[in-house]
C-alpha cells in the first residue's frame, strides 16, 4: 500500500468518512488505520502531538505525514478518476480554499462534541 488513511475509528462522521473513501478505493491502494493503531505503529510520528486527533491524516509510504485538507489533493490522486480532481485542487486556489473552509467546520463539529474524542 502507497499511502494510510488514518482516521478516528471512535468518530461516527469520521468512520464514515473513511467508509466513502473506501468505496470510492476500488482498487484498494490505500490502507487505512484508526487513531491509536497509527500512532503505536509510528505512522504519526512527523505529526504534533496536539494535531494528532484534530483530523484524518494521509500517510505516505516514504516522507511526512499529511493532515486535513492539506491532504485532499494527495488523497483524490488516489482514487479512480482522481488525477483530474487531484490537479484540480492544486492549481484552482478557490477550489482548494472551499475545500479548506468545509474541512475546518467539520473539523470544528469534530472539536465539539458531535462524536467521541478524547
Amino acid at each position: 500500500m502507497e499511502y494510510t488513511l488514518v482516521y478516528d475509528a471512535g468518530c461516527g462522521p469520521c468512520t464514515t468518512f473513511r467508509n466513502a473513501v473506501y468505496f470510492l478505493d476500488a482498487r484498494h491502494r490505500m490502507a487505512y488505520a484508526g487513531l491509536d493503531a497509527a500512532e503505536e505503529r509510528g505512522l504519526l510520528s512527523t505529526v504534533p502531538e496536539g494535531q494528532r486527533r484534530r483530523s484524518f491524516h494521509l500517510v505516505p509510504g516514504s516522507g511526512p505525514a499529511l493532515s486535513g485538507s492539506a491532504a485532499f489533493a494527495d488523497l483524490a490522486a488516489q482514487l479512480p478518476g482522481g488525477l483530474l480532481t487531484s490537479a484540480a485542487i492544486r492549481s484552482c486556489p478557490p477550489l482548494s480554499g472551499a475545500l479548506g473552509s468545509a474541512y475546518a467546520t467539520l473539523s470544528r463539529l469534530h472539536g465539539s462534541g458531535s462524536c467521541a474524542t478524547r
